[in-house]
């Protein structure tokens, strides 16, 4: 039985977190002219969490995948790396469009 455990809480946990937020976030930033306003902040609630979770489980786990160039599965490990940040920083930039291109209502003269 295995006794290394680095990589699984970002593999299993938090890679797939952040590729629903980033999915349902998109969602959002297409439909956002239907979209309320008590969902535009639901949304950006569990997105602040997620991007909280997700600074933690880089803390935790991602950090130690780091690659290095004595590694035989630096390849591996740096795509791993790569796909974590670059899911979290796609749930971070979406967090912001959606408060960025929100619809205005009209303002009464």
């Amino acid at each position: 039985m295995a006794t290394n455990y680095t990589g699984v809480l970002t593999t299993a946990i938090g890679i797939p977190l952040l590729f629903v937020a980033a999915g349902l976030l998109l969602t959002l930033l297409i439909v956002r002219t239907q979209t309320r306003t008590w969902l535009t902040w639901l949304a950006t609630l569990l997105a602040l969490a997620l991007l909280l979770a997700g600074v933690w489980v880089f803390e935790m786990d991602t950090w130690r995948l780091w690659p290095y160039a004595t590694d035989s599965q630096r390849v591996t490990k740096g795509a791993t790396v790569a796909v974590y940040c670059t899911l979290w920083l796609a749930v971070l930039v979406q967090t912001c469009l959606l408060w960025i291109l929100r619809p205005r209502r009209p303002q009464a003269h």
